[in-house]
């Protein structure tokens, strides 16, 4: 049986054990929530639709949609190819309708996962291609879901008004491919 003595001591260090407690407690709550919020940050909605922004002839348009399909699939949504190069007129200003609208921007950015492919004289990329429609023109959008398989395009011609883009067009067509 303890002496009256190792109760005593044991009364006078007890606060002190609770606060080392205390502390290791959120030491290792802390650590735990550094751990686990980057996975829960990433599996988020992106308010950047974009998971490749800009023409670049040397990118490789199969391994682009593929991480798209990843973050597509996290995301819950759909894929939207923008064939286009720096040399087209018309992908520069559906690039400033996107980044000037923010209602826009938000309705794309809800439904799509956006990859901007390269169709240029310096690279067609006629092997990603040649697996889709002859494109009317450029911009063109191809739909794709959320793994990678077609499921329509959309002439970008129809989406526009005057020397610009319908924000009324472009709002229903984000909504009409939604998942």
């Amino acid at each position: 049986m303890p002496s009256a003595d190792a109760f005593r001591l044991r009364d006078a260090l007890w606060p002190h054990k609770m606060q080392n407690m205390v502390k290791l407690f959120v030491a290792v709550a802390l650590l735990a929530f550094v751990q686990v919020w980057p996975l829960t940050a990433h599996a988020q909605p992106s308010d950047d639709p974009y998971a490749v922004h800009g023409y670049d002839p040397r990118r490789d348009p199969k391994a682009d949609i593929s991480a798209a399909s990843v973050r597509a699939t996290k995301e819950g949504k759909r894929i939207l190819v923008i064939a286009g190069g720096d040399w087209c007129v018309w992908c520069k200003i559906l690039d400033r309708a996107l980044a000037q609208d923010s209602e826009v921007m938000a309705e794309v950015a809800q439904t799509f996962v956006i990859v901007d492919v390269n169709m240029s004289r310096e690279n067609t990329n006629s092997g990603f291609f040649r697996n889709y429609r002859k494109a009317p023109g450029y911009p063109d959008f191809l739909i794709l879901e959320s793994d990678g398989s077609f499921l329509g395009a959309q002439d970008t011609s129809k989406l526009e008004r005057g020397d610009g883009y319908n924000r009324k067009s472009l709002i229903a067509f984000a909504r009409r491919w939604r998942s």
